[in-house]
């Protein structure tokens, strides 16, 4: 009981003698005096004292709370007009003054509201004690980016004065929280076919729908070499269902990056003087055979076209060739045009044969067969059809072959008068030798019959 009494008799305040001072505090806040809280203000302390606040903050609810902002000094002298502040000495959280002089001391408070912003975005995010009554004025930027493929765009706030505008204003009468709203935007990236970006690439607000559609074929300015769509290739994004599809449609929920993917083909020509011979689409890398007739005939055994070779990008002497389609291929098989030459000769000739258009050839038959008894074939000429008159007149000649030829070897009959010089020579010897041999003969026999008569004669006598 001593005990309790000691303690009343400390906390209650002194009494005046004329030379105290008042301490009070704006709110109903305690203040300590030498040490001991006074509950109970205003209270006259004695001059000397020294009196601190017990606290900085009071709080009235979760959003309003006062904060100690400095002290008043009322002097006691009626010549003073209006109050003063009063020099502090901080002592520890708590902010003290000595009573010097009489007059009336008070701790002045402030009351503040708390002050809350809420975002979507991180760095708007706030929540600090403004005083009440204050008008608090609010900016924020259009566009916040995040990452180089994600921002927001302002969308507005949800009270204020000016809720739709990126500044605005609010008056702190009552705990404020006030919330600024964003749109996220994903960057939509779309390559076409050639690396470069698609006209419908660029920013989509969260939730928009996005239709794009790639060209099926595409070919370049010689129409040399055509891109035939395969799929969509995503780098990032959504899974999509119709990626086969040239047409796609998605919602946008993150950023997106795709590209068309193409299969490439090359133009594959191939031709000769009749014309096409072949003219097909060739993936590329993948190969394909060319094939040349070796030979064309134009009139049956008369007129021809002799394969020579392969003409352009690639040069072959091969009719049937096989080539990868790295590139647009233009081809053309080189012929030669030939004509027949035929000889026709009674007595064998030589030269006949297929010769390039314009070509100078030798053609050869004998000069003079074997004769026939008192003839001889003598060679008169190379002579052509149709009146084409004579090609040659010398057994060994050189004609040139402009077209189908059919040369005839003409002969020309003529007396062998060596051989019917000799003939005669023979017979006149012939018959020299018979009518000689006659002429014996008859006098032979009329010697033979004198003799015998004379040696018969002769042996009588």
């Amino acid at each position: 009981m001593a005990a309790v009494l000691a303690v009343l008799i400390t906390a209650a305040p002194a009494k005046g003698d004329g030379a105290d001072a008042t301490v009070s505090a704006s709110v109903a806040v305690p203040l300590l005096v030498n040490g001991v809280k006074y509950q109970e203000l205003p209270a006259q302390v004695p001059l000397g004292s020294q009196v601190c606040i017990d606290s900085h903050l009071k709080y009235i609810s979760t959003g309003e709370r006062y904060r100690f902002d400095s002290w008043r000094f009322d002097p006691a002298s009626e010549t003073t007009n209006g109050g003063a502040s009063v020099e502090t000495d901080s002592k520890r959280d708590n902010e003290c003054i000595d009573i010097s002089q009489a007059g009336v001391y008070q701790a002045e408070y402030i009351p503040e509201v708390l002050f809350q912003v809420r975002s979507d975005v991180s760095k708007f995010n706030q929540s600090t004690w403004v005083a009440k009554g204050r008008v608090v004025d609010l900016d924020v930027p259009k566009l916040v980016e995040k990452s180089s493929n994600i921002r927001f765009r302002f969308a507005g706030w949800d009270s204020g004065e000016t809720p739709f505008t990126t500044e605005n204003r609010t008056v702190a009468l009552e705990p404020v929280r006030l919330e600024v709203r964003w749109v996220p935007e994903y960057l939509v990236t779309i390559e076409t076919i050639d690396g470069g970006l698609d006209p419908a690439s660029g920013w989509y607000a969260l939730g928009d729908t996005l239709v794009i559609r790639a060209g099926t074929e595409v070919y370049d300015d010689e129409n040399l070499v055509r891109q035939m769509f395969e799929k969509w290739e995503m780098s990032y994004g959504p899974l999509l269902r119709q990626e086969s599809s040239p047409s796609i449609s998605f919602s946008v929920d993150r950023p997106i990056s795709l590209r068309p993917k193409y299969t490439k083909s090359y133009l594959v020509e191939a031709r000769n003087f009749q014309g096409t011979i072949l003219r097909e689409w060739v993936l590329e890398g993948d190969s394909v055979t060319l094939q040349a007739p070796p030979i064309v005939e134009t009139l049956a055994d008369r007129e021809r076209y002799l394969f020579k070779g392969w003409q352009g990008a690639l040069e072959s002497e091969g009719a049937t060739i096989e080539v990868v389609a790295d590139q647009p291929l233009s081809l053309e098989a080189i012929y030669t045009r030939q004509f027949k030459l035929d000889m026709v000769s009674p007595f064998g000739a030589s030269g006949d044969g297929w010769f390039d258009e314009g070509a100078q050839t030798i053609i050869m038959a004998p000069e003079q067969p074997q004769s026939m008894l008192f003839f001889r074939r003598v060679f008169d000429g190379f002579y052509g059809l149709d009146d084409q008159g004579a090609v040659g007149s010398q057994p060994v000649s050189s004609v040139a072959v402009d077209g189908p030829m059919t040369v005839t070897a003409v002969y020309r009959s003529e007396i062998n008068s060596k051989v019917l010089y000799l003939l005669f020579g023979v017979i006149g010897a012939g018959l020299v030798l018979y009518l000689g041999t006659e002429l014996g003969k008859k006098y032979s026999g009329r010697f033979r019959h004198t003799r015998s008569a004379s040696v018969k004669n002769f042996r009588t006598v």
